[in-house]
């Protein structure tokens, strides 16, 4: 770490240590960002999954899937119809978007019309076309921060181009949504079918499930004394035998 500091102190200017800590801010940034867009989408994960457990779970506790095989191929059933319901409104929206497009370029011919560049009065935006670039290391980056934003404006000449650009991203990340959701509820099918009906004996012992048999007779013993104890006329059982008739117990 010192060879570092030295070197940099030895070969770089002020402006470049500048730079170098913009550089390093920036870096931080970006994994903080990262961790957060991370951590988001593990929780949405476990929260699209968790479906799977409403939907199967009366199946598997009556019996209706008994093994791995048929709760993946109904499980599948079930995400693929909860998929389509759920992608539904996204499906709508962009095939209404499509035929406003189609009847509004028909009627004015605008089929080239650039929407998104129009769109985009609507938003910040660095113009990076007027900033000035420096080379630091090899690499082209900006010689100073921030850099002038272009700010949103409303221009009636583009209102289609608002209207058509909000439905196509509306659309858009509803249906990444629905299928992050599909994806999730897919892996936890798989998941759950290895784990309910998994046969696993590793921790499993044999002599330990053969010290756990009860003895006929010992348990016989053990109900004559607490029915002796209980009713002191009560018959003794027998254990090799179960009479139906009371008269025969003292035979």
């Amino acid at each position: 770490m010192g060879d570092f500091i030295s070197f940099v102190n030895v070969t770089m200017s002020d402006n470049d240590k500048k730079l170098l800590i913009v550089l390093l801010v920036f870096v931080l940034l970006f994994f903080i960002v990262f961790g957060l867009i991370g951590m988001g989408i593990r929780w949405l994960t476990k929260y699209f999954s968790s479906r799977v457990d409403v939907e199967m779970a009366d199946c598997v506790k009556f019996g209706i899937v008994t093994d791995a095989k048929h709760f993946r191929e109904l499980g599948k059933k079930k995400n693929n119809r909860i998929f389509f319901i759920q992608s539904s409104p996204a499906m709508i929206i962009a095939l209404v978007s499509v035929v406003i497009l189609i009847i509004y370029c028909g009627i004015t011919g605008r089929w080239t019309e650039n929407f998104w560049g129009e769109w985009g009065d609507l938003i910040y935006y660095p113009l990076l076309q007027d900033a000035d670039f420096v080379i630091f290391w090899g690499a082209k980056v900006l010689a100073r921060w921030p850099v002038e934003w272009h700010v949103p404006t409303w221009n009636v000449e583009h209102m289609m181009s608002y209207l058509l650009v909000t439905l196509w991203l509306v659309s858009i990340v509803y249906l990444i949504v629905c299928t992050h959701a599909y994806i999730a509820r897919l892996v936890m099918i798989r998941r759950r079918a290895r784990t309910i009906y998994d046969k696993n004996m590793e921790d499993y012992n044999y002599y330990d499930h053969v010290n756990k048999v009860v003895d006929p007779m010992t348990a016989s013993a053990q109900i004559n004394r607490q029915n002796q104890q209980q009713n002191p006329v009560s018959p003794t059982q027998n254990p090799y035998q179960n009479p139906s008739n009371p008269s025969d117990w003292n035979r």
